[in-house]
């Protein structure tokens, strides 16, 4: 059960990093949009692993994960 709630906690986390990423690569400089990008391919690299390895897991989380 507490495994399920980590994965849950991680998936919130990189989906904030996510949209953080997002809103900071669109407003940011040009010469600084290559470290947001970065940023913002790690974020959603790390959230659909964890769906991946929440659909394995318990197929309900990562159904939820996918809408989240």
């Amino acid at each position: 059960m507490y495994d399920t709630i980590w994965n849950r906690v991680v998936l919130l986390g990189s989906g904030m990093a996510l949209g953080w990423s997002l809103v900071n690569y669109w407003v940011a400089p040009d010469s600084q949009r290559y470290i947001h990008r970065n940023r913002l391919l790690a974020a959603l690299i790390a959230a659909v692993l964890l769906i991946i390895v929440l659909t394995v897991t318990v197929p309900q989380a990562g159904i939820t994960g996918l809408f989240v």
